[in-house]
């Protein structure tokens, strides 16, 4: 074999999740390539570990961190950084604010050319023919993740919260196909993907099993209340190609971040 031949993936060395923590209970964090879904009820913090997952490279991977929010602006996205000492290295794409100017920019349009009309145009038309105004093009945001990949300048951590959005827009059918395509793509380029799925999303039952077997590696968040106070937990239900199964820890949401404790291996 000669030196320049391409590494091993066995050979390449892990990468660290964020959450010193959990890398530890992962005998050093994942595998180049692996593909992360956490699956949360809401309001269990997963936006936090999300933020933490996308900043845990950034010693490493200035500027290849994409932090995908469907939720959030991007300000707000930089303050929470701010707001935990995170490092703010993530190219921020705020989906949500992309699709609230589409919106907007239709209905915009659509004014304009009610109002351009005249009196006697608008009683001479059925109402169709005011839809057929010139609207912006409609981005395609699944197209947009997988564009990346497809150019070949992957990035090297990809965090997308929430997958909820994607999939109310496009349905499940779409989405699942398209993070297959991202996927093995990931594989190839050695990179890391986090993916996030909500409660109380009528998506998240037709989704999540198809979304099991995508995903490498499979994390759920789950709270209890107990009396007064909520009981929360974090649990390794699955990663692949690693030994010693999986996991539960208590974990708690601080000044410092998303924290966990003592996370024990249940196989």
């Amino acid at each position: 074999m000669g030196d320049d031949a391409e590494p091993r993936a066995a050979d390449l060395p892990l990468i660290t999740t964020g959450i010193s923590q959990l890398d530890e209970f992962l005998a050093g964090g994942l595998d180049p390539g692996t593909l992360v879904l956490l699956v949360e009820p809401s309001g269990a913090g997963a936006e936090i570990f999300a933020k933490q997952f996308a900043a845990g490279g950034a010693h490493s991977s200035v500027g290849r961190s994409v932090y995908v929010t469907t939720e959030e602006s991007e300000q707000e996205v930089v303050r929470a950084f701010g707001r935990f000492g995170f490092p703010t290295v993530p190219r921020i794409v705020p989906v949500s604010e992309a699709y609230s100017r589409r919106i907007l920019e239709k209905r915009d349009a659509s004014s304009r050319a009610v109002r351009e009309r005249s009196t006697k145009d608008l009683l001479s038309s059925d109402s169709g023919d005011l839809l057929q105004a010139p609207i912006p093009e409609d981005s395609d945001f699944l197209d947009e993740l997988l564009r990346p990949y497809t150019t070949g300048s992957p990035p090297q951590r990809l965090t997308i919260h929430t997958l909820d959005f994607f999939l109310g827009l496009y349905g499940v059918d779409r989405v699942i196909d398209t993070l297959t395509a991202i996927k093995a793509a990931n594989e190839q380029a050695g990179g890391l993907i986090l993916m996030v799925l909500t409660g109380g999303s009528p998506h998240r039952a037709a989704a999540q099993g198809l979304l099991d077997r995508v995903a490498s590696c499979l994390i759920e968040l789950e709270f209890h209340r107990r009396g007064s106070q909520f009981e929360k937990f974090l649990l390794v239900k699955k990663v692949r190609n690693k030994f010693h199964g999986v996991g539960v820890a208590p974990y708690q949401v601080n000044e410092r971040g998303f924290q966990l404790d003592n996370l024990n291996r249940i196989l």
